[in-house]
């Protein structure tokens, strides 16, 4: 995907954050999402762990995801949402 991204003159795209820890990557996304943003977390929803050279480790997005929403605070949206209104 990156190298996609690079493709686009810079003055054509917006700002592009390299983080290579997925957990660090999702929490980043959501503390510089905006109201009215919508933060895709996207290629690895499915599964229930990372595969690092010849081990897989435990790891749900949906649980990253939903911590970084928490940890974030209290939307103040005009539907009234709150992190944890969000069915699996």
């Amino acid at each position: 995907m990156f190298g996609g991204v690079v493709e686009v003159p810079e003055t054509e795209r917006g700002a592009v954050v390299v983080e290579p820890d997925r957990a660090r990557a999702v929490a980043t996304a959501v503390s510089l999402a905006h109201p009215g943003d919508c933060v895709l977390v996207a290629g690895k929803g499915h599964e229930l762990g990372q595969y690092v050279r010849d081990e897989i480790r435990p790891f749900d997005d949906r649980a990253v995801l939903r911590d970084a929403i928490t940890r974030s605070g209290p939307t103040n949206d005009a539907e009234g949402f709150r992190p944890g209104d969000a069915k699996e």
